[in-house]
């Protein structure tokens, strides 16, 4: 990792000396450039106020590698700044991921014989995006009501995936969440996690 970052940083000095070497190169050049100019008029010209014009444009030349640099700086800036601009774009520009809030009616009915508060995890696999293999694998579990339960496991094992797929943070790849007797993946969110509670 310090080996990215010192790579990094000296390609950030390199790519900085390469811009100034180029910018004094191209001051010296217009300086020169304007000299000749001067000293051409100076032979030909009639103006009483020459010498003072010839020393305010050659003043004026030395600072333009400093007004080019600051004109690069704010370039750079102002490229930076517009990549917040085109992030807020895209992401005011995405599809909805979640499902939504409420369903329309009507709501399904509960299974006959579920208990308020009863919940049931029927064959259900979980798998991230970004992972190769599922966090839950055909999952079955049934957790009475007015029961406590304690589900206990290593780093990694599926416990934090186990309560997110239960407020649908994460959703099944296949399998059902029975919460009362209801398809959780049947509710709007919001009308499901409002019958639920979770203390981390």
């Amino acid at each position: 990792a310090i080996d990215e970052h010192t790579r990094a940083e000296f390609f950030l000095w390199v790519c900085n000396r390469w811009l100034v070497i180029r910018l004094q190169l191209l001051s010296s050049c217009v300086s020169v450039s304007i000299g000749i100019y001067v000293m051409y008029l100076h032979g030909h010209g009639t103006s009483e106020h020459r010498e003072i014009l010839a020393g305010l444009v050659l003043l004026y030349a030395s600072t333009y590698v400093n007004a080019v640099r600051q004109a690069v700086v704010q370039h750079a800036a102002v490229e930076m700044e517009m990549n917040y601009v085109e992030r807020a774009y895209e992401y005011s520009h995405l599809e909805a991921q979640e499902a939504p809030t409420h369903m329309p009616p009507p709501t399904p009915p509960p299974l006959p014989g579920a208990a308020e508060g009863e919940v049931r995890f029927d064959e259900l696999t979980v798998k991230y995006a970004s992972a190769t293999t599922p966090s839950l694998r055909s999952l079955t579990l049934n957790i009475p009501a007015r029961t406590r339960v304690g589900i206990v496991g290593r780093t990694g094992a599926g416990k934090s995936t186990l309560a997110g797929s239960l407020f649908r943070l994460v959703e099944p790849e296949s399998g059902r969440i029975w919460l009362s007797g209801q398809d959780t993946g049947k509710l709007g969110l919001h009308d499901l996690r409002r019958q639920l509670a979770i203390i981390p």
